[in-house]
């Protein structure tokens, strides 16, 4: 987070969508991941895999529920997600939507700083164009609950902290922008999912050669 920067009163914070699934995923994938460990120990060689995806799962459905989140304040804003990042209203210049990745590009809506993050070199592994290293929180819309709350106070902050009390940045559309990264994030887990399948199927037949 931003060196010296602390929320003050009040705080508004959004937690990840669809938490009441998470919560469910999360003794799921620990029995799972205990079930797949008990099989490895009683029948050695079995079930590596699926004790390693399962811990995975567990790990990142914990992370979405318990630490992610979206936090503004009067003082400003900050975004918990993998990594924490944190910046005062004063040192935001716009929000814009923003290319992020290699392989597979989307348009993300980011907040562009004025002044860079220290230490945020983690950025260029995320496709972010030169020029903006260091200077963009990624908001991520259709990550959080109640979305056009967070819009709307989102952008009140803004225009309350833009210079000369103008407009600091053009609204974005945040209900198609959030329809389009639903999309994305469909294709993605397609593709882990055929994977998944595939790895499977794999030692299915390994398992079944081998016997």
């Amino acid at each position: 987070m931003e060196q010296g920067f602390e929320h003050s009163q009040p705080q508004s914070v959004y937690r990840q969508k669809n938490r009441a699934i998470l919560g469910l995923m999360i003794p799921l994938s620990l029995a799972m991941f205990a079930f797949s460990v008990y099989r490895f120990v009683t029948r050695p060689n079995e079930d590596v895999v699926f004790s390693i995806v399962w811990l995975i799962n567990l790990a990142n459905f914990s992370q979405m529920f318990l630490r992610n989140r979206l936090t503004m304040s009067p003082t400003g804003i900050s975004v918990t997600m993998a990594r924490s990042m944190a910046t005062a209203w004063s040192n935001i210049e716009r929000i814009q939507l923003v290319p992020l990745g290699y392989l597979m590009k989307r348009e993300v809506p980011c907040l562009v700083l004025r002044e860079p993050m220290p230490g945020k070199g983690w950025q260029r592994w995320l496709g972010v164009p030169d020029e903006l290293k260091s200077r963009i929180i990624p908001i991520h819309p259709a990550v959080w609950d109640r979305m056009f709350t967070l819009e709307d106070e989102l952008y009140s902050h803004l225009k309350a902290n833009s210079v000369n009390g103008n407009e600091l940045a053009v609204p974005l559309d945040f209900a198609s922008i959030s329809q389009r990264q639903t999309r994305f994030v469909w294709k993605i887990a397609g593709v882990m999912l055929g994977v998944f399948v595939l790895i499977a199927i794999i030692m299915i037949l390994v398992m079944i050669r081998f016997r």
